[in-house]
């Protein structure tokens, strides 16, 4: 559909102010054309070859206003060919004008508590000083009720439709579903197909830097990389100032630059093979994550989806958290994950207890969390550090003795101990400690504190289709932290939903049919719930229901019911 859908850019209010605003779409309307046929024959006299598709970012009073041309000027080409007199009607164009003016103030007043702005333009066609005194007095009435009334509104439709992170699946136990599901896994070969994914995860501590004229090529595209990745995943931390002031209200001109900054390294590159737009980004104050993915790639991906989590002074600072994105790519899920946990060199139980906030309190939609989904990459400042002498860390760093440095690596020896990280991977580490450096140079801390060398940051998997390609560093100079790079080979599944809903059907046939003298009760009542029993909740008292234990869930291959 790429090559039939179009969008047209409308900026509302200077289109309006400066009228000839109906010549935007005056093409369109009339290669869309309308619908008519003759009601006595049924003969189709003219056809409609297109629709319309209206849209705003904020609102939908300037949506209505777009419909209501829309509407007056398709009428006027129906008018035209049975009744051109009525073209001229004073009366039918009021009528007209005042149908989707009260359209648009019945819609208002649902979303929004009050009635459509520039409803008197719709009105009258012309914008007066009442309609203008109308709308700002409104646009007060909205501002009370977006900052007083609409948060208990939004939570409460979000808790009917199952939307709200904290709200599970309640389990609905079906014998026969059961056994179809675990069939379909089975014979998952027949009704789907796989293709490979490249992806690449880099992270990088900027040390609260802006985009300086380093190129980032050496990052991003290293030299043996052989082709471009199909997704790009960048993680940074301290991408603002750690202040007082960013730590209230983070600015987020500085993600915009380096988002900025990476697409002009994406698309000036000269070997480039297609073009890369940013999917979706998201900032908890220093801490961004960046989902950049291939421009041909962008009808395969949906349920894109970002959250935070934060970490500092018990979860009332964002100086210390995670930013979450997670997406589908065909029918296979990722979760990408950057986060920048506790500091200081003996802080080991607080990373740790970073670790596991974050993985139990990082939600998404319908009580989706981390673990939810079929890869996870974590591309992290995880401030773990190595428990050595400095003048010897130094000296095994500057001899590129790896193995030794590892020997006492705390992130390691947290992953070994399963205090963080448990069933996640790394791939091998051939490079020096990325942090910490004199910013400019090769030389690791020579200031006051003069840090012991550390691999603070770093790329860490699992999933079911994941395999490591690369994992190195970059040699990017312009903070005081090394970015460090991951590339993964991904197995993505597509499935033929039309080939499997037909064999689900075939199963269920074979499950409910019963043989002469056979009960149907009989066949289910030999059916077992499989691996699933483990799962089932004891049976219901008058003094305690399953039901009423929040952090119980019970998972189902049935429907969801909320």
């Amino acid at each position: 559909m790429g090559d039939t859908v179009g969008i047209t850019h409308f900026d509302f209010h200077n289109a309006v102010k400066i009228g000839g605003h109906e010549k935007n779409i005056a093409d369109h309307i009339d290669k869309f054309g309308f619908c008519m046929t003759d009601a006595s024959t049924d003969e189709l006299i003219t056809e409609q070859r297109g629709v319309f598709r209206t849209n705003c970012l904020d609102c939908l009073d300037r949506t209505n206003f777009v419909q209501d041309i829309l509407s007056r000027t398709t009428l006027e080409q129906y008018l035209m060919l049975i009744r051109k007199e009525w073209v001229q009607s004073t009366a039918l164009w009021s009528h007209h004008r005042e149908l989707w003016a009260e359209n648009g103030d019945a819609l208002s007043r649902i979303y929004a508590g009050t009635g459509a702005l520039n409803t008197s333009f719709t009105r009258s066609g012309k914008r007066t000083l009442a309609g203008v005194l109308s709308d700002a007095t409104k646009s007060v009435s909205r501002a009370y009720i977006n900052n007083f009334q609409d948060k208990g509104k939004q939570i409460a439709i979000d808790m009917l439709v199952g939307n709200l992170s904290t709200q599970k699946k309640v389990t609905i136990y079906d014998p026969i579903h059961d056994s179809v599901r675990r069939a379909l896994e089975a014979r998952l070969p027949e009704y789907s197909t796989t293709k490979s994914c490249t992806i690449f995860a880099g992270t990088w501590n900027l040390n609260g830097r802006p985009p300086s004229s380093e190129s980032l090529l050496p990052w991003l595209f290293p030299r043996h990389y052989t082709s471009d990745p199909d997704i790009i995943v960048i993680g940074f931390q301290e991408i603002v100032p750690l202040t007082a002031q960013q730590i209230v209200q983070a600015d987020p001109e500085r993600r915009r630059a380096w988002e900025a900054k990476i697409l002009d390294t994406f698309n000036k590159r000269s070997e480039s093979k297609g073009e890369y737009i940013l999917l979706r980004g998201h900032q908890l104050v220093g801490t961004a994550l960046l989902v950049f993915v291939r421009s041909e790639l962008t009808s395969a991906i949906r349920n894109v989806e970002a959250a935070s989590h934060k970490t500092g002074l018990r979860g009332m600072s964002g100086n210390k958290g995670a930013v979450g994105i997670r997406l589908e790519y065909c029918d296979t899920s990722f979760c990408f994950i950057t986060a920048h946990l506790a500091a200081g060199h003996t802080n080991v139980d607080e990373r740790n207890a970073d670790y596991r906030t974050i993985t139990n309190g990082l939600h998404f939609l319908k009580g989706k969390n981390i673990d939810s989904h079929d890869n996870v990459i974590w591309l992290a400042d995880t401030n773990y550090r190595i428990d050595l002498e400095n003048e010897h860390a130094r000296s095994l760093a500057a001899s590129n003795d790896y193995d030794a440095l590892l020997a006492a690596d705390q992130l390691k020896q947290a992953m070994d101990d399963g205090a963080a990280y448990r069933g996640y991977q790394e791939g091998p580490i051939l490079f020096r400690p990325t942090y910490k450096y004199d910013v400019g140079t090769d030389n690791y801390d020579t200031g006051e504190k003069m840090r012991i060398p550390a691999w603070t940051d770093r790329v860490l998997f699992k999933g079911t289709s994941l395999d490591l390609s690369s994992y190195s560093r970059a040699e990017l100079k312009s903070s005081d932290h090394r970015p460090v790079f991951a590339l993964f080979r991904a197995e993505i599944r597509i499935i033929d939903h039309a080939r499997r809903d037909a064999l689900s059907r075939l199963l269920l046939e074979s499950v409910t049919a019963s043989g002469p003298g056979e009960k149907l009760d009989e066949k289910l009542a030999e059916m077992t719930f499989g691996d699933d029993t483990d799962k089932l909740p004891a049976p219901s008292t008058d003094d305690a229901a399953w039901w009423d234990d929040p952090g119980t869930s019970y998972i189902s291959a049935g429907d969801p019911v909320y």
